[in-house]
């Protein structure tokens, strides 16, 4: 297995765990907004909703840096892989009543082995024609 598909294949998987993440993330929206008083529900509301967007958006950008042809393109990925993982270990130190958040574990791991193995594309040795 080459870097590059490597790569290729640990972005995969952190695009997938991400989406995953939004999806449980909003299955979970009636359960969690079930347990806020009357007064917080529409700020909690927001919050859990906009952690979901947040995912897809972070799962948008680990597509976009992936086809990028830079150096820069590995930061992107470590700071993107963050994202997930601060989501993790916020719902493990405030224990969430929810399923333990392994695929944001999970997904914040595959996009640090994806900033590890490249992140981008490899150069074309010739150039187009």
């Amino acid at each position: 297995m080459t870097k590059y598909s490597a790569a290729r294949l640990s972005s995969t998987a952190a695009v997938g765990l991400l989406l995953a993440s939004a999806v449980l993330q909003v299955g979970y929206y009636g359960s969690v907004t079930a347990h806020v008083t009357d007064d917080f529900q529409p700020v909690v509301s927001a919050i859990w909703l906009a952690c979901a967007i947040n995912l897809v958006l972070v799962a948008a950008v680990v597509l976009a840096v992936r086809s990028l042809e830079a150096a820069q393109a590995r930061l992107v990925l470590v700071i993107t892989g963050l994202n997930p993982l601060s989501i993790a270990v916020l719902q493990i130190v405030y224990d969430a009543p929810w399923p333990p958040p392994v695929a944001l574990l999970l997904a914040g791991l595959a996009t640090f082995l994806a900033a590890r193995f490249g992140g981008a594309k490899p150069l074309d040795s010739e150039p187009a024609k």
